[in-house]
């Protein structure tokens, strides 16, 4: 009886260490959901002839247009400001040309690894995505039917 005993506790001892340990990591070890970095480089706009080029610095990013073949004059604008990560969604500001003013928004990366943005203005809600640009200069699309 004694045996079952020790050989529980010793059990016991080895899975709290072990709980200890993994938990010590996690906490310590830099895990803490998406950074902003994620988002850098150049995306497209899936429905719209639109690229950006996310960038960021210290713990704040924005998107500039580098190319937009509907409106020459938006080239060089910010679409992006204040990006930002928390837990398990970026947050910051987009620009909304029907408002003329940047409007909240919060994006995540798909696992498709695109961006999947949510704007909310009243009771309309707008979801749009983008698709990262290789170094081919080609979108990588991994829905191809």
């Amino acid at each position: 009886m004694a045996t079952k005993r020790y050989l529980f506790l010793k059990s016991f001892r080895n899975l709290y260490s072990v709980s200890c340990v993994f938990f010590t990591l996690i906490s310590a070890g830099g895990v803490h959901g998406i950074e902003l970095s994620d988002l850098h480089g150049e995306w497209k706009h899936r429905e719209k002839p639109v690229w950006i080029k996310i960038v960021s610095d210290n713990d704040s990013g924005s998107g500039i247009i580098i190319k937009n073949e509907d409106d020459s004059s938006s080239v060089g604008k910010f679409l992006f400001i204040e990006l930002s990560s928390e837990t398990s969604y970026f947050s910051g500001k987009i620009y909304v040309p029907q408002l003329g003013r940047f409007h909240p928004m919060k994006a995540e990366i798909t696992d498709d690894g695109d961006i999947k943005v949510l704007v909310k203005v009243g009771f309309i809600r707008k979801t749009v995505f983008f698709d990262k640009i290789t170094s081919s200069g080609l979108c990588f699309f991994s829905k191809i039917k």
